[in-house]
């Protein structure tokens, strides 16, 4: 059932729920080629230890007080690899990525990271979400110069990556200690917002649910099982997700 409800968060659209969120049902799209091959790319900047964040903090300091130059390239050194990781994780692309990692080191040096309050949060926390914002604006920035092109050259627009896949091709179990995601959290408010919202339904609109979300089924199929009509189905499916959707933005909001 665990799945079933990583697959209901892809389907209602991950840009609709938080970044966390957001990253994990990204996360399960990589396949575990991709993410040899990505590791493979990077195998030396895997190997180096994230430093401490008493040390990371020293460094951000070094840089604030006095533009540390060696401050900053051994904030780089230390956390680079994490940086790329997030990066690939929301682009899916080695060039991308590296144009993700290119983008926040440029920020952070321009800015001296000033936006970063150690009273807030941890640096390794403030540095993931600075990752995610710049892999998710190139990745706007790509989808809408792709569909001005493409309508530019009356051509139909094409998916590069928003739809979710079945959950087969999303077999990658992530073992990095750079990821920190609460895979328990995700499961567990999704449950709460799907059983509130089942336990609302009459049993002929709870059976429509379990069979096509949770069992997978299609909507002719569970018609067939059920001797309904297969619109009455589409009707109840889409009702759900609409609102499970709109209980997930509130329950997962930032």
């Amino acid at each position: 059932m665990r799945n079933a409800f990583i697959v209901i968060a892809s389907v209602l659209g991950v840009e609709a729920l938080s970044m966390q969120t957001q990253f994990y049902v990204k996360e399960k799209q990589l396949s575990t080629g991709a993410l040899s091959v990505f590791r493979d790319h990077h195998c030396e900047k895997l190997s180096r230890p994230r430093s401490s964040e008493q040390q990371s903090l020293e460094w951000v300091r070094l840089m604030r007080d006095s533009g540390n130059e060696n401050a900053f390239l051994q904030l780089r050194f230390h956390h680079e690899y994490f940086v790329l990781y997030i990066a690939y994780v929301y682009m899916q692309n080695l060039d991308d990525c590296d144009d993700v990692a290119q983008i926040v080191w440029m920020k952070l040096w321009a800015s001296k990271m000033s936006s970063f309050n150690p009273e807030k949060g941890s640096f390794g926390a403030w540095l993931r979400v600075v990752s995610e914002n710049a892999a998710i604006d190139l990745y706007r920035r790509k989808k809408t110069r792709l569909r001005y092109e493409l309508q530019q050259n009356g051509e139909e627009e094409l998916d590069i990556g928003s739809k979710p896949r079945f959950l087969s091709d999303c077999n990658c179990v992530l073992d990095s200690p750079d990821v920190l995601v609460n895979r328990e959290y995700l499961y567990q408010e999704i449950k709460k917002a799907f059983d509130e919202i089942l336990s609302k339904l009459n049993s002929v609109q709870g059976n429509i649910v379990r069979l096509s979300l949770i069992e997978g089924m299609s909507p002719s199929a569970v018609a067939k099982e059920l001797n309904i009509n297969s619109d009455y189905v589409y009707q109840v499916v889409f009702k759900v997700l609409k609102k499970l959707k709109k209980s997930l933005q509130l329950r997962l909001s930032d």
